[in-house]
């Protein structure tokens, strides 16, 4: 019917969209578009299907909204977000927010209840506005208290604002110390270079008694150069009663306001590992080579992997780092846990990072694991997994901490994102392909969730998935889960990595019977 001149009769469509099929009454929402202006009532027959109980049919009529055009069909569109969305649903929604902008963004300033009222709908248009004329209702709005979420709104006028905006986000966290509003400073500040016009509210909060407050005061009094606070960031830094985070997050502040030297006395100093180890892994994430000479010397003293893992940490997070580490690892010897610590975070970046791992089997006089088992070893491994294993006992060893399956793979809903969800992992992989990617996680990985590497243009280097691309950014959810907004004009190059985010060998630490539980948690999951 799209290349049909004639438009169906109106009664027909009725009923079709009144179907009691939810498929049936998608495809009638879907017709409507074609002939708007032919039908008697179109309007209102999108109004009841954009509130429909079934979200297919949510989408056919935003989907049809969009393309009637008007700022009555945007309005409408709208109402769909008070309801349940997935994933296609909320991009259709952002779709039809930044296409029909120049209609919706006029109306709003001219006083015009475009929302109707609805702080969510509100939320998600301005979670797309490209434009800085949305600044000055969305600012209004956050001043008289008239946002449903107040986090949100200000992330969206700090993304877009300059002095001013910064100013007012800036005056509404100092008000309570807000813990939220802080991080959603210093998160924008890494793209937008505005400053309040007055950052003197941040002394009180680096002396606040929460750590959480502090930990974004800190970053932020670096990111506005704000030297009037060095020396409780020095004190900070080098103090073994702070945490290993916010010595690491104190001494990156003191190197971008310029403090080079005063964190290098920490680093070289006569501190306790742990300090050093800090203000090392600081030093090293800027000026790797520099720090390279210190980082090899203190790591050949320390003999808990734990305590050196910040180290390793800074040096896969630079371009240049892997290769820096290697030439300074050359005549090095570090404990076996040292070592091992070290290529264990080596094999989780996503890089190709052989020649570290190299290194590092040498320098910790370590045994390379073997993953090529036989063809025989690998069904008799699966064979007694079936007749031996045990669901609940697997069930528990999938979410030992120290496997981290958890942090990337959901099962019924649960877990992290970075990997694919793995509730009906029986149902689509054989039990030969379940073992494979226990032990080699790189040999095939599943469409979508290919490591993405970013290079910026400072020299980092940032590993994860795709999580999706704007305009203005790159969303990368790293490892951890947390999704990073990347900056478009600071990447130097993004690519596509053959190395999975899975390290191999995450089982080695698993006796034979072990494993057994684990593959037959894994082989039943359905």
């Amino acid at each position: 019917l799209r290349g049909s001149l004639m438009a169906p009769d109106p009664g027909l469509l009725t009923r079709v969209c009144k179907a009691s099929s939810p498929q049936t009454r998608a495809a009638g929402t879907r017709m409507i578009s074609h002939w708007f202006d032919d039908v008697p009532g179109a309007i209102d027959m999108l109004a009841r299907a954009v509130v429909d109980q079934h979200p297919r049919v949510r989408l056919e009529a935003v989907n049809a909204l969009r393309e009637v055009g008007t700022l009555e069909a945007f309005i409408v569109a709208m109402r769909a977000v008070d309801h349940p969305t997935d994933t296609f649903l909320a991009y259709s929604l952002r779709l039809t927010a930044r296409e029909l902008q120049k209609l919706w963004l006029p109306a709003l300033q001219a006083g015009q209840d475009v929302f109707e009222g609805q702080a969510p709908r509100m939320t998600l248009a301005f979670s797309i506005a490209s434009d800085r004329r949305a600044l000055a209702p969305l600012v209004a709005l956050i001043r008289e208290g008239k946002v449903g979420n107040r986090t949100n709104a200000c992330r969206i006028v700090a993304t877009l604002g300059g002095q001013d905006e910064m100013t007012m986000v800036f005056s509404l966290a100092a008000k309570n110390s807000d813990v939220e509003l802080l991080q959603v400073l210093a998160d924008v500040s890494r793209s937008n270079k505005a400053m309040p016009t007055d950052t003197g509210a941040l002394a009180t909060m680096l002396q606040h008694d929460d750590e959480k407050v502090r930990l974004p005061a800190a970053e932020l009094a670096g990111r506005w150069k704000s030297t009037a606070n060095k020396q409780v960031l020095v004190e900070r830094a080098g103090s073994a009663k702070t945490s290993a985070t916010e010595r690491l997050v104190a001494g990156r502040a003191l190197l971008n306001m310029g403090q080079l030297e005063a964190l290098q006395q920490i680093a070289e100093g006569g501190s306790e590992p742990a300090v050093r180890v800090s203000a090392t892994a600081a030093w090293s994430e800027v000026h790797p080579t520099a720090a390279a000479k210190t980082a090899v010397s203190l790591l050949s003293k320390l003999t808990k992997g734990s305590d050196a893992e910040a180290i390793f940490i800074s040096y896969y997070s630079r371009k240049d780092g892997p290769a820096t580490l290697v030439k300074a690892l050359s005549d090095a010897k570090l404990e076996a846990d040292i070592a091992a610590a070290g290529i264990r975070i080596a094999q989780a970046t996503g890089l190709d990072l052989t020649e570290t791992i190299t290194a590092l089997t040498r320098a910790g006089s370590l045994q390379p694991v073997n993953v090529d088992l036989s063809k025989a070893e690998r069904t008799a491994l699966l064979s007694d997994a079936k007749k031996l294993g045990d669901f609940k006992r697997g069930a528990v060893l999938y979410s030992r901490p120290t496997l981290n399956c958890v942090s990337c793979h959901a099962v019924k809903g649960k877990g992290g994102q970075v990997g694919p969800e793995l509730g009906n992992l029986a149902t689509h992989m054989v039990p030969e392909g379940i073992l494979e990617s226990l032990l080699k996680p790189s040999k095939q990985m599943k469409q979508g969730y290919e490591t993405v590497v970013i290079a910026l243009e400072n020299g980092k280097v940032l590993t994860g998935t795709l999580h999706r691309k704007t305009k203005s950014a790159v969303l990368l959810r790293e490892a951890s889960g947390k999704i990073t907004s990347v900056p478009s004009d600071q990447i130097d190059t993004l690519d596509s990595s053959a190395v999975s985010i899975m390290p191999p060998g995450l089982t080695n630490s698993l006796r034979r019977d072990e494993l057994l539980d684990l593959l037959h948690y894994l082989m039943h999951l359905k």
